[in-house]
C-alpha cells in the first residue's frame, strides 16, 4: 500500500469504530432510559424529544503516513491555546473552525457536508470571512454551492448510505475470523 492508500484504509477503519462505537453509546443510553433516536438531518447526532436532548459526536481525525524524520518539534503553544478553546467549547467560533477542519481533514468535504450540514457549512463561511480566511472560505462555498446543484443525487446517496450502513453494520456482527478461515482454506488446499 502507498501512503495514500494506508491514510484512507486508516480513517475508513477508524471512522467505523467511532460509529460501531457511537451506536453502542446510544443502546447504552436507551437501555438507562433515555429515547435517543438518530436526527434525521445530521450525522452523529440524535435527539431525545422527551428529555429535550440532543446527542452530538464529533471526532475530529487526522491520519497522515510520511516518511521518518526523527525530527520532533515542540508543541505550538498558539495552536494548543486554539484546540483548547475549540475542544472545551469555551469559544464558538474556534469550535466551528475546528469542526470544520476536522472533517475535511478526515473524510474531505463529503463528509463534513454530510456530518454537520448546509446550516453549519454556512456558519463556517462566515467565521473563515470574519477571520480574514478568504480563501478558504471561497473553497468552502464552492463545495456547498456543489451540493446544493446536486440536491436529487444526495438523497438517493442518503438512503444508499442507510443501506451501505446496515452492511457495515452487519459485518462487524458477523464475528467470522477471516484470517483464520483463509489460513485453514490455504492449508487443506496444499494437503
Amino acid at each position: 500500500m502507498d501512503m495514500i492508500e494506508i491514510e484512507r484504509f486508516a480513517t475508513e477503519k477508524i471512522r467505523r469504530s467511532v460509529e460501531t462505537a457511537a451506536e453502542d453509546l446510544v443502546r447504552q443510553l436507551n437501555d438507562r432510559g433515555h429515547d435517543f433516536v438518530p436526527d434525521p438531518g445530521a450525522v452523529f447526532e440524535w435527539v431525545d424529544e422527551s428529555a429535550r436532548l440532543v446527542l452530538a459526536i464529533d471526532c475530529a481525525l487526522g491520519v497522515s503516513v510520511g516518511p521518518s524524520t526523527g525530527i520532533v518539534l515542540p508543541p505550538d503553544p498558539e495552536v494548543e491555546r486554539y484546540i483548547e478553546m475549540a475542544e472545551s467549547g469555551e469559544d464558538g467560533m474556534a469550535t466551528v473552525l475546528n469542526r470544520l477542519e476536522g472533517d475535511i481533514a478526515n473524510g474531505g468535504f463529503l463528509q463534513l457536508l454530510d456530518n454537520k450540514g448546509a446550516s453549519f457549512v454556512r456558519q463556517a463561511i462566515q467565521d473563515l470571512v470574519k477571520i480574514g480566511a478568504t480563501e478558504a472560505a471561497a473553497i468552502v462555498e464552492h463545495a456547498l454551492e456543489l451540493m446544493a446543484s446536486h440536491e436529487a443525487v444526495l438523497a438517493e446517496y442518503d438512503a444508499y448510505q442507510l443501506q451501505l450502513d446496515s452492511c457495515d453494520a452487519r459485518f462487524h456482527e458477523v464475528c467470522e475470523d477471516i484470517p483464520r478461515l483463509f489460513l485453514e482454506y490455504r492449508n487443506q488446499e496444499g494437503a
